[in-house]
């Protein structure tokens, strides 16, 4: 096996792995985090809703 073409083989792997941006991911398991730190009251889900966050380009 070519050395070349094992390191294209692995790397095209890795790409086709990572569906989201590093960013995405982190933003993420921000909100995770601050759903778990938050919980709502019982009763006031309506009133804790998160406002979608606002696309960066």
């Amino acid at each position: 096996v070519d050395e070349e073409d094992s390191k294209d083989s692995a790397l095209s792997i890795d790409v086709t792995d990572q569906y989201k941006s590093w960013a995405q991911l982190v933003e993420e398991e921000e909100e995770k985090k601050r759903l778990v730190e938050n919980p709502a009251p019982r009763g006031s889900t309506e009133l804790r809703r998160f406002r979608p966050l606002l696309h960066r380009e």
